[in-house]
C-alpha cells in the first residue's frame, strides 16, 4: 500500500512539474525570441536573422500545404529546406488507394512524388498491388514505377516485389535505364544506371516499433566500367510515444 501510495505522489510531482515546464515554456517563448533577436542585432548577425526568418516562413508554409494535401489523400509526406537559398530541397510524397477500402486483403493504389535537390527534379509515378494470405499474417505486393530526373531529361523503369510478415520483411527491386547518355552539367556526359538492391528488415527483440534494415545494390557495368557494388544499414522507428 505504502509503494502505491508513494508511486503515486511522485507521478502527481512528475505530471505537475512537467505542466509547469509547459506553462514556463509558454509563457517565456516570445521573450526568448526578442532576446534571441536582441542579440542578434547587437552582433550585427542580420544574415542569421533573415536565415532565421526564412526557417520558420518555411516551416509555416510546409505545415499549411501537408495540413490541405491530407484533407485530399490519406498518406501525403512533404519536406521543404531553405537552408541554402541558392539550392533549396522539397520532396513530397502522395499515395492514394484505388480499390474498395471495405477489401482489406486487396488493395490496389497508386503512388507519385516530386523530389527537388541540388538543382535536379525527379518526378516518379507507379502503381502498386498489394494483398493478405495465411489469416492475413503475411502481405504479398508488386509494384511498378516510372522515374523521370530534369533538367537533363534521364529516364528509368523498375519492378518490385515485397513480403512483410510480423517477423520481418524482404524488398526487391530491378530497375532499367530508358535513356541514353546525356550531356549533364559542366559538360559532363552522364545516363540513368539499371540494377538491383535486396533490402531485409526486421524488428528489434522487444522493439516491434523500431526495425533494423540491410541492403544490397548493384548497378550495372557501362562501357567496360565494373559494376557499382555495396550495401548500406538503417533504422526505423515506426512510434516515437513508445520512447516517452
Amino acid at each position: 500500500m505504502k509503494l502505491i501510495q508513494a508511486t503515486a505522489i511522485a507521478l502527481t510531482l512528475h505530471a505537475a512539474s512537467v505542466f509547469a515546464a509547459e506553462e514556463v515554456s509558454a509563457e517565456d517563448k516570445s521573450k526568448t525570441e526578442l532576446l534571441t533577436i536582441g542579440t542578434a542585432l547587437a552582433k550585427g548577425d542580420i544574415a542569421g536573422l533573415e536565415q532565421k526568418a526564412i526557417n520558420a516562413a518555411a516551416g509555416e508554409l510546409q505545415a499549411a500545404t501537408q495540413s490541405y494535401l491530407q484533407k485530399l489523400f490519406p498518406t501525403v509526406e512533404l519536406s521543404l529546406g531553405l537552408g541554402d537559398p541558392s539550392k533549396p530541397t522539397a520532396g513530397l510524397l502522395i499515395v492514394a488507394p484505388l480499390s474498395d477500402p471495405k477489401d482489406v486483403k486487396n488493395t490496389f493504389f497508386t503512388q507519385g512524388s516530386v523530389y527537388h535537390f541540388d538543382n535536379r527534379t525527379t518526378v516518379n509515378l507507379g502503381l502498386g498491388y498489394r494483398r493478405l494470405e495465411w489469416g492475413n499474417k503475411l502481405l504479398l505486393g508488386v509494384n511498378g514505377f516510372y522515374d523521370h530526373e530534369f533538367p537533363y531529361d534521364h529516364g528509368r523503369t523498375s519492378i518490385g516485389l515485397e513480403a512483410r510478415t510480423t517477423v520481418g520483411e524482404v524488398n526487391f527491386n530491378q530497375y532499367w535505364g530508358v535513356t541514353g547518355w546525356k550531356m549533364a552539367k559542366n559538360s559532363l556526359e552522364e545516363r540513368a544506371l539499371g540494377g538491383t538492391d535486396l533490402e531485409l528488415g526486421v524488428p528489434l527483440p522487444y522493439m516491434n516499433w523500431a526495425k533494423v534494415y540491410a541492403r544490397g545494390f548493384i548497378w550495372d557495368s557501362v562501357d567496360g566500367v565494373k559494376d557499382l557494388k555495396g550495401n548500406d544499414f538503417r533504422f526505423v522507428l515506426k512510434c516515437l510515444s513508445c520512447l516517452v
